[in-house]
């Protein structure tokens, strides 16, 4: 066993089928395709090989994984405290700009 094969025994026992959702269990594999991290394109699976990520996080990483942009916007959205239930000058400053776009 390597350690996806491992890793996939031990989820098995804490999550249902062993995956967080049932897309993320692949077939051919007969296990998840666990990775390490993203950077970029790419993708690392848990003995660091590298491989172009043709998923994106089904559109969420569009950007690539670990932008330094997308990166710097997240860190400063920590810093101010994750406001989720109030307007912030950020919602007039997207809708202005999308304005502007469309």
């Amino acid at each position: 066993m390597n350690r996806a094969d491992d890793l996939y025994a031990t989820a098995k026992t804490v999550l249902p089928g062993g995956v967080c959702a049932t897309a993320r269990y692949h077939a051919a594999l007969k296990r998840p395709f666990f990775i390490s991290r993203g950077d970029g394109a790419y993708i690392y699976d848990l003995e660091g090989r590298e491989y172009v990520d043709m998923c994106l996080s089904h559109g969420a990483s569009l950007l690539g994984h670990n932008h330094p942009q997308i990166k710097e916007a997240i860190i400063q959205a920590l810093d101010m405290g994750i406001i989720c239930a109030y307007e912030t000058p950020y919602h007039t400053e997207l809708a202005q700009r999308l304005s502007e776009i469309i």
